[in-house]
């Protein structure tokens, strides 16, 4: 399993990430929302985190159209951008209820079908080496947990304007 959350996209560490599920060390990855979409998948849009300094008035930095947390900073369009193309993804989904694990894997399918501006993301290459993102874990040796996500769209209003991903742990036993 690989577990991860924080800015580890912007610290460099995602292509390492990336290799451990490439080379069959990892079995599912579980990660927060942000490290999957406003880091991961927005980098595999082409677009980039900077690193700078943290003592910046973050009114100056809004006034320029950047937003930041802490020392790493985004332009505040091309996180717009990556917003839009995950709305994009929704809207060609079929109209039911979607896992956080089906979805990811959905944003990999759209990765790996040519649209990926930095190819070999996380995202991409989980999809492409059938290694779950979030969901439910087979028990292997001993009892493994079960993973709780949902994103859903709702069938009557036919845009998925947010997703809440909801964690938990459920007993096995």
């Amino acid at each position: 399993w690989l577990i991860l959350a924080g800015s580890t996209s912007a610290g460099g560490c995602m292509h390492v990430y990336r290799d451990m599920v490439k080379f069959g060390m990892i079995d599912a990855v579980v990660a927060t929302g942000a490290s999957i979409v406003d880091m991961d998948f927005f980098e595999a849009l082409g677009f980039k985190h900077y690193q700078a300094k943290a003592d910046v008035d973050d009114r100056d930095l809004r006034a320029l159209y950047i937003d930041r947390i802490y020392d790493t900073y985004i332009d505040e369009e091309e996180l717009q951008s990556c917003d839009a193309t995950i709305k994009d993804i929704c809207d060609a989904l079929e109209p039911r209820p979607y896992s956080s694990r089906e979805f990811i894997h959905e944003m990999g399918k759209w990765l790996a079908a040519g649209n990926a501006k930095k190819p070999g993301s996380l995202i991409q290459t989980a999809y492409e080496e059938g290694v779950p993102m979030g969901g439910d874990l087979k028990p292997g040796a001993g009892k493994a947990p079960t993973f709780l996500g949902m994103a859903m769209k709702d069938p009557k209003s036919g845009n998925l304007d947010r997703i809440q991903i909801v964690k938990g742990w459920l007993d096995a036993a």
